[in-house]
């Protein structure tokens, strides 16, 4: 088979492979940290957190591999301790794939709590859980290529088996996090998250019962300061789903330009097993992050990469101190 049939059988096995095990997945996966996991919901100083980031697969070729997502949350009140804490957050994310357009959209609302060590809450524990309304569907099916049509040069009957509704449908989510931040401004996340608990059908085929798998995200993000105006930032990610995984290690440094002003600029590699070579740019100003990705694909199948976008912001809100003056009457 030349090279050239064989990228047309793998684009064909897509639809197949998107409509049952293949799940979304951010190479900048700590810049859509509600996606990843519920107990994210909120772990951070601040009033409230807003943030986007954009996907976009083979983008020099198409753009009909999407993956927007955005999220607010916020650390909303005080838990049954002084040092512990609840976050609400809600998530936005949509997933377009394929000529075909297959999307699957989805709307999170997330709460977490989490529970300090000690008085400065240098260190906390965060346990959240997350319930999504997600909808699914095939924009022009005609356009859908099966295994057999390509075999056989003919219409496949599988195209009549497409759902014409949408497929609504609903999952929990629940994840475990560590967070520990360090004296000198550092900070060490740690967490674990398994999504789909009750395992919702999704399946886009009128004959398809089969409920989701189970997904579970692992992941640790470092900021460690070694130097005045050095930081690293290693981080790691794995993901599993239906017995298939996904194993990133990044390696970035931070350099503080304008300590004063809490400017730096971040950049560095890393490597998702089997799949690509990801290069990675980013910068701090203040409470305001973005960030640049790009996956530069090593696999056999060699389409042109992925590029992401994102931005997040942490708000602050000050309250005004209430004034109680005190009125002072002239002795007569």
């Amino acid at each position: 088979m030349t090279n050239k049939i064989l990228l047309v059988a793998i684009s064909c096995c897509i639809f197949h492979t998107l409509a049952t095990a293949q799940d979304v997945h951010f190479t900048r996966f700590y810049d859509a940290p509600t996606t990843i996991s519920p107990a994210s919901t909120g772990d951070y100083l601040g009033t409230f957190r807003a943030g986007a980031i954009m996907r976009d697969q083979n983008y020099n070729l198409s753009h009909i591999y999407l993956t927007p997502a955005g999220y607010i949350d916020a650390p909303l009140i005080r838990g049954f301790r002084d040092n512990h804490w609840v976050g609400v957050g809600l998530t936005f994310l949509m997933d377009q794939a394929g000529e075909a357009g297959l999307r699957t959209g989805a709307f999170t609302g997330s709460a977490a709590y989490h529970m300090g060590f000690n008085k400065k809450t240098a260190s906390f524990l965060s346990i959240g859980i997350s319930y999504s309304l997600a909808v699914r569907s095939v924009a022009d099916k005609s356009k859908t290529l099966f295994e057999d049509e390509l075999i056989n040069s003919i219409p496949s009957v599988d195209i009549d088996n497409i759902n014409d509704e949408k497929v609504n449908y609903g999952y929990y989510s629940a994840g475990l996090q560590f967070t520990s931040n360090l004296e000198n401004r550092g900070n060490i996340r740690a967490g674990v998250a398994m999504m789909y608990l009750n395992r919702p059908r999704n399946g886009i085929l009128k004959t398809a019962n089969a409920k989701m798998p189970l997904r579970t995200n692992a992941y640790v993000t470092t900021d460690i300061p070694v130097s005045d105006r050095v930081d690293i930032l290693p981080a790691a990610y794995y993901a599993t789903m239906a017995k298939q995984s996904d194993l990133a290690l990044q390696m970035q440094a931070g350099i503080r330009i304008n300590p004063a002003k809490q400017q730096r600029i971040i950049g560095g590699l890393g490597y998702r097993f089997g799949d690509a070579i990801q290069i990675l740019l980013g910068m701090d100003i203040k409470s305001t992050r973005i960030g640049l990705a790009y996956d530069l694909t090593t696999n056999a199948i060699k389409p042109t990469g992925a590029l992401e976008l994102a931005v997040s912001h942490i708000f602050m809100i000050y309250k005004k101190p209430k004034d109680n003056p005190i009125i002072l009457c002239p002795r007569i």
